[in-house]
């Protein structure tokens, strides 16, 4: 079996602003592509499917539009929702998805987690632990206490016994399919993955808390398909278990990454994995240094003519008047959109100005994290201001399966 694992797509994601519609849609052209050349016969989508809980229509077609093209080509698919996700949107098309071999999970039901993976003679060739985000609501017990460590420790232990649940039904149902590929799915942070600043990727409890060892996984998984940290890597020193990472870079912090897709390849006992390079037309580039080097920076991309979007950081203390204007004088005309211009010392106030889009063009999250921009936090007090605005957003989503609240 061959299994191509993605995750973290963000669909509908701008980066200060700038839309990025066109980029996205390049890619899940160039993903199902993939996928028909490649001869994939199962894609696990690990979550963060959108950038909010309410994305625009326009953006919902190019989802279901590229579902519909991989399920032509005869590839199952399955999809969980992430922490950006809004589990009720994602399951409203479950059951017409499921007549395509696509099989959505959005809302935790163990129910439903456990996916069999059929070919067209209705043989089980495949099974997937299919497990969405783990709201707190949907593993909390009313004999938690609010102590943080104890809560720490108890969002670990609910998040354990869900999959250790899935597992058990796995496991059971698996005796009726011999040697078939089993396969784990999840979005949450696992103990070992590696982050970077400023990547897009956010703890996903208030505090960061809520973090959970490989050790959940059983080492009879085939494979273990993980989303929500940007960074593609391996988890914990098993090949086996690992973060396929965003496709595209979704901040500045992830300048100079490389993205990519996994190609797995299941036979028996043997496992092979290889990364697929995600090809972009536009770069996501961080310019550090003093006005001089930030000139010279933005003058070169300019000469090489590749479009980019592009940061410029100001690292030194000397007067800045004019900084803006002068930076944006060098790209007018050029295939360098300059978008943001920041100071790096903090010396002159943590300054930052963006300069495209509007209000119209953000999101509720963006409102929010341009509000913080501008009062002065550490970065663990900011996670936690950030982590409990999701939390509040989300509920206000979820309220009667109503998306048109906000």
């Amino acid at each position: 079996m061959r299994l191509l694992h993605t995750s973290d797509w963000h669909l509908g994601k701008s980066l200060c602003g700038r839309r990025r519609t066109e980029e996205q849609a390049e890619f899940l052209d160039w993903l199902a592509g993939l996928i028909l050349r490649e001869s994939v016969d199962l894609l696990l989508v690990a979550g963060d499917v959108f950038d909010t809980g309410t994305p625009g229509s326009g953006v919902q077609r190019l989802y279901y539009r590229f579902l519909c093209s991989v399920a032509e080509s005869g590839c199952s698919v399955v999809v969980v929702a992430g922490n950006h996700d809004s589990p009720s949107l994602l399951d409203a098309p479950s059951d017409i998805l499921g007549y395509m071999n696509v099989f959505v999970l959005g809302v935790a039901d163990p129910e439903r987690e456990v996916v069999s993976i059929v070919d067209g003679d209705g043989e089980v060739i495949a099974l997937v632990g299919a497990v969405p985000y783990l709201r707190e609501r949907d593993i909390r017990r009313s004999s938690w206490s609010d102590d943080p460590m104890d809560r720490d420790r108890a969002l670990a232990l609910g998040v354990e016994e869900h999959y250790s649940r899935i597992f058990e039904t796995m496991r059971k149902k698996s005796e009726s399919s011999p040697g078939v590929p089993r396969i784990a799915m999840g979005h949450l942070f696992a103990a070992g993955g590696k982050v970077k600043d400023d990547d897009g990727s956010r703890d996903l409890y208030v505090g960061g808390l809520g973090r959970v060892g490989t050790d959940i996984f059983p080492d009879w998984l085939d494979y273990v398909a993980l989303g929500h940290i940007h960074g593609a890597q391996i988890v914990g020193g098993r090949e086996r278990c690992r973060y396929s990472g965003s496709p595209m870079p979704l901040g500045f912090g992830e300048s100079g990454m490389e993205k990519s897709v996994y190609l797995v390849d299941l036979e028996g006992p043997d496992f092979s994995c290889r990364a697929v390079p995600v090809p972009s037309r536009t770069e996501v580039i961080s310019l550090k240094g003093n006005r001089h080097a930030l000139s010279e920076g933005l003058s070169e991309l300019v000469l090489v003519g590749r479009p980019c979007l592009v940061e410029a950081v100001l690292c030194d203390d000397v007067p800045f008047s004019s900084l803006r204007e002068d930076l944006e004088s060098i790209v007018d005309g050029s295939s360098v959109e300059l978008l943001r211009v920041k100071d790096g010392t903090g010396i002159n106030g943590n300054w930052s100005f963006e300069v495209s889009g509007g209000l119209e063009s953000m999101t509720e999250e963006d409102v929010f994290l341009r509000r913080l921009e501008g009062v002065s936090l550490k970065q663990d007090v900011r996670d936690i201001y950030v982590a409990m605005f999701r939390e509040v957003l989300q509920d206000i989503l979820d309220q009667d399966g109503d998306e048109t609240t906000l």
